[in-house]
């Protein structure tokens, strides 16, 4: 309803109504049903995944034996049930580690993209609050 005529808003409305909704739908995703304003939520969402991406220790494939001794010594616990599912988490991390080893340029650009979003997110909320001073 919102998105049915967004060419006469002015971009301020429009990148308001773009982070909302991007709000709510992480919100959605994490059944987060927190009382924090939604752009302040997802302000906050925004940094954390920027900041767990810049600390992510390169190159990742060094942790692969790590993680498979981990993994080696959870499997000798005698109150492990669903071995399969362990198999295939364990599999499906190794295979993600394997990627983002490979991929370091994707998420150079992913952390661009997340410093624009939070500038860009920065400068509305300054401008909100410029607006009820």
């Amino acid at each position: 309803m919102e998105a049915a005529n967004t060419s006469t808003l002015p971009t301020e409305a429009i990148q308001e109504i773009f982070f909302r909704e991007e709000a709510s739908r992480i919100r959605k995703a994490f059944a987060n049903k927190s009382d924090e304003e939604d752009l302040d939520y997802l302000l906050h969402q925004l940094r954390c995944m920027k900041s767990l991406i810049v600390h992510l220790e390169l190159p990742w494939d060094r942790l692969i034996p790590v993680f498979f001794r981990c993994f080696a010594y959870y499997m000798r616990q005698p109150n492990v049930e669903n071995t399969r599912k362990t198999y295939q988490l364990a599999t499906r991390l190794m295979d993600c580690i394997v990627f983002m080893s490979q991929n370091g340029r994707m998420i150079n650009t992913l952390v661009e993209f997340l410093n624009h979003q939070i500038d860009d997110l920065d400068k509305l909320l300054a401008e909100k609050s410029e607006t009820l001073s």
